[in-house]
């Protein structure tokens, strides 16, 4: 009989961290095999739906399972085909943990409610049928292989245990059931890709070019259009606001000039002066109050 032994396996489970959150579906055949050895193993179907939690590891699945029939060995010539056969549904909370990429390992426990019908085709010369309820606790553990974001294979056994093994006629025979389960499974919100998305970038725009400020007519500085001023000594007058223009005059010393008119070029700034001596252009360096 197949039991849950490995321990190993549970191990794995749990180890290993948090998978990708989303919905999840399973289909898979099933072998079921009970603790009675004359009988065979039946083969049936089992299909779930499920979800795994965001940011622990921590999924909840439902799931309904038919186990096949599970036929009585040929050793009772009273016995006519006799099969025990189980269907109904289970219910599991589990943890579970990525093993690399988008696959899983994961361990379950939850509560299982079969219905469980024995039949025989002739039992002492006649047919015989009869069933019963049988529920109770429920331990699954196994591996899901994504070969794709959302498709993989798998693996898993489940073990409901303490199963009325002759229903409708005896409520204290209780076995163990063993199930493999090998078949598909679909995890659909890996169909996109779940990496983080990459930031916005925002379209360049260069920077609007810094433009120098036009000459104007004044400067804010210490003087203004109709302030009296000084020549340092050994300003040169010049004839236009340049400082290779024609020199007018060296005004040492300086007479008292006044400030009529003031511009900004490539050389500075210049302030046209008159005395009663002379007109033209000093840098406004050279100028001081009197």
């Amino acid at each position: 009989m197949l039991k849950l032994r490995s321990s190993a396996v549970v191990t794995l489970a749990l180890w290993a961290g948090s998978a990708t959150a989303g919905p999840f579906v399973a289909a898979t055949p099933t072998i079921t095999s009970s603790e009675y050895e004359d009988l065979k193993n039946a083969y049936g179907y089992a299909v779930s739906a499920g979800y795994q939690l965001d940011q622990l590891p921590l999924f909840v699945e439902g799931e309904y399972y038919d186990s096949g029939k599970l036929k009585a060995k040929d050793s009772d010539p009273q016995v006519d085909n006799l099969s025990l056969q189980y269907d109904g549904f289970q219910v599991f909370a589990g943890g579970s943990g990525r093993l690399g990429g988008e696959s899983r390992a994961w361990l379950k426990g939850g509560y299982y409610s079969f219905d469980g019908k024995l039949k025989a085709d002739s039992l002492g010369g006649a047919p015989f049928a009869s069933s019963d309820k049988t529920s109770g606790f429920s331990l699954g553990v196994g591996i899901d292989w994504m070969f794709s974001h959302w498709l993989g294979a798998r693996f898993e056994i489940e073990t409901p245990f303490k199963a009325k093994s002759l229903p409708g006629l005896s409520n204290d025979e209780k076995k163990q059931l063993s199930i493999i389960r090998l078949g598909l499974v679909w995890r659909p919100a890996m169909g996109a890709d779940r990496r983080p998305a990459a930031p916005a970038v925002s379209a360049y725009t260069p920077p609007a070019p810094t433009l120098a400020a036009a000459p104007t007519a004044t400067v804010a500085g210490i003087f203004k259009p109709g302030d009296e001023a000084l020549a340092r000594p050994g300003s040169m007058l010049r004839a236009s606001p340049l400082a290779s223009a024609e020199i007018v005059q060296a005004l040492t010393p300086s007479p008292l000039l006044k400030l009529e008119n003031n511009i900004v070029n490539a050389t500075g700034s210049w302030w046209f002066v008159s005395s009663d001596i002379e007109r033209g252009w000093l840098h406004a360096d050279e100028l001081v109050k009197p």
